[in-house]
């Protein structure tokens, strides 16, 4: 019961942070968006995915895993080329 509920927590804080984020920058930046929202919705399979899973969920996991490590230096470059660029 713990656990469901600090996963439902931690989903709940994860939408707001998005929500906040698409409501601080403009259309403009939909890319970032779509990958910081890419990002948000990793974390959240990664958090919910079981733990004796099959071969094929596995190999997902290790791909969401990758990405979880690569987005934010993805994002944070398009972020800051978009912002110096006015």
């Amino acid at each position: 019961m713990t656990e469901l509920l600090s996963i439902d927590c931690s989903v709940s804080i994860e939408i707001h942070l998005i929500l906040l984020v698409q409501a601080t920058v403009s259309m403009d930046e939909s890319m970032g968006i779509q990958l910081l929202t890419l990002w948000f919705v990793l974390l959240i399979f990664l958090q919910t995915l079981p733990g004796g899973s099959n071969f094929f969920m596995s190999v997902v996991g290790l791909v969401a895993t990758l990405l979880v490590f690569a987005l934010p230096f993805v994002i944070i470059t398009i972020f800051t080329r978009q912002f110096t660029e006015g």
